[in-house]
């Protein structure tokens, strides 16, 4: 039900402005339990964190060590020869010695439920993912050290369908549909909580076994709960282009022309639309079987905080290296560049950085160390600063 195994297109690392990349079988080897044709996963893992400034100051930076245990479980069970029930859920607790008032549930990234229908050449993904944002840094206008900052999180939910239809050999037809809510979990930061409602559309063709050829395009609708932001509507329409004049090797671009408006429903009283280019290029290499890397640069727009929106330009590189059997090394270097809109709006430049390694030390127990580095350089007094944290992870697989 796919594109043959030379054009078929991956977009997993990376951020996209188009539609999101269709339904791709979970990894087996995450999964290592079987009951009949039940495949499911189940993990503990404790995550050790210390931080030296997470309430993102300038002058007055906040150090607290916290400790976060939780559990992972998951199964991919197929419901007939073409249907596929998937879902994948982390929860946890997070606590903090130093910021008690912070302690909270945390929902992993990887939380994610998908059923998967297929009737004939047409191929349908109903899937609903959720998360809990507690890191502050996730947003590049935050910062200054106000004691609100450690008490952001957030709870972000998105539900929709993905269906494509493959017309011909070469030929697929793409559209869907996603809802999504976004709330503040605490007293702070309700002036974001909003609804979202987002149509996409797109078509993709193979060229040949190298190139693929597409137009996707999105249609966004953005409705705050609080009249503190201007709610908005805007849409995103372009090509999207994927080469891999061999296996290892894949460069990918997305060129959109992005329009967003904005409604004075608010109280903020920036006038400002956008009206322009966004884009997303990416290559990304894979070497031999240890070694995998990656380089992405692009420009999107995204919803502002006290302004209508972000312009931002940011180049990432990613490098994942297996060392040895049981030792692997992962590499993230983000620089970033942003500017809110308004008169007068913040402008500044981020830098990002990550490193990190784990040790196998069984078939059921794995060791991670990891190290992140942000700082931020702001043309506002006292909204600059620099974080360090550093992890430590320990995981048993049952």
């Amino acid at each position: 039900m796919s594109l043959p195994a030379a054009a078929q297109v991956d977009y997993s690392f990376l951020s996209q402005t188009a539609p999101l990349p269709r339904y791709q079988t979970p990894d087996p080897t995450r999964y290592n339990l079987k009951w009949g044709k039940l495949s499911a996963r189940l993990s503990a893992s404790v995550q050790t964190e210390f931080s030296d400034n997470i309430n993102l100051s300038q002058d007055h930076p906040k150090a607290d060590l916290s400790i976060g245990p939780q559990v992972g479980v998951g199964f991919v069970f197929p419901i007939s020869q073409a249907n596929v029930l998937h879902l994948d859920l982390g929860v946890g607790y997070r606590w903090y010695v130093n910021s008690p008032s912070i302690n909270s549930i945390n929902v992993v990234p990887s939380t994610i439920l998908e059923h998967n229908l297929f009737v004939r050449d047409v191929h349908i993904n109903f899937h609903d993912s959720l998360t809990v944002q507690v890191d502050p840094a996730s947003r590049p206008e935050l910062s200054g050290g106000q004691n609100s900052l450690i008490l952001f999180r957030r709870l972000v939910n998105r539900l929709g369908l993905m269906g494509d239809w493959r017309a011909t050999q070469r030929l697929t037809f793409l559209a869907g549909y996603d809802y999504s809510i976004d709330r503040s979990l605490t007293p702070e930061f309700k002036q974001l909580d909003l609804n979202a409602h987002t149509f996409l559309a797109g078509s993709d063709y193979a060229v040949n076994p190298h190139w693929n050829l597409g137009v996707h395009g999105t249609y966004t609708l953005t409705d705050y709960l609080e009249r503190y932001q201007n709610n908005s509507s805007g849409y995103t329409l372009g090509p999207v282009v994927t080469f891999r004049p061999k296996q290892t090797l894949t460069f990918t671009a997305s060129v959109g022309y992005t329009v967003s408006q904005y409604d004075q429903t608010g109280l903020v009283t920036d006038r400002s639309e956008y009206a322009g280019i966004t884009y997303q290029l990416g290559i990304q290499q894979k070497v031999n079987t240890r070694f995998t890397h990656d380089l992405r640069v692009g420009r999107s727009i995204d919803p502002g905080f006290g302004s209508n929106f972000t312009d931002i330009w940011d180049a990432q590189y990613g490098l994942h290296r297996r060392l040895t059997s049981a030792i692997t090394l992962n590499v993230t270097l983000g620089y970033q560049y942003f500017a809110a809109s308004g008169l007068g709006g913040e402008k500044a430049t981020r830098y990002l950085g990550f490193v990190g390694t784990s040790y196998q030390l069984s078939r059921m127990w794995q060791l991670a160390f990891g190290y992140s580095f942000v700082r931020k350089d702001s043309d506002r007094w006292g909204m600059n600063y620099t974080q360090n944290r550093f992890t430590l992870d320990a995981t048993r697989q049952f």
